[in-house]
């Protein structure tokens, strides 16, 4: 993953900006970066403070022009055969800002 976000919020770069990532299989790993939530999203959700966190991630790429303001974002299960995120953070996912469901870049 590029970026890993804990339950408090915190932001641990993994791969960063600058190293291609390993995380959406080989059609998508030179296209895209990977934000991991750290910990099991079956049957719950992030904590408040690390979705906040994942905005002001995305907030502040786009502010430093790593990606447009109309970037598109994915679920990982869209890009692998992984039923990650977790079904209850996929599910909230489809309802955040960028979310498109199909598979064009």
């Amino acid at each position: 993953y590029s970026f890993l976000i804990g339950s408090e919020g915190s932001i641990f770069e993994g791969r960063g900006f600058n190293r291609k990532g390993a995380h959406a299989g080989p059609r998508f790993n030179g296209i895209s970066y990977g934000i991991a939530f750290i910990g099991d999203f079956t049957s719950t959700s992030p904590s408040s403070r690390a979705i906040e966190a994942y905005n002001r991630l995305v907030d502040a790429w786009s502010l430093w022009e790593k990606f447009p303001s109309d970037y598109k974002m994915k679920g990982h299960r869209q890009v692998r055969d992984t039923s990650c995120p977790g079904s209850t953070l996929y599910s909230a996912l489809t309802r955040w800002r960028n979310y498109v469901r199909t598979f064009s870049m």
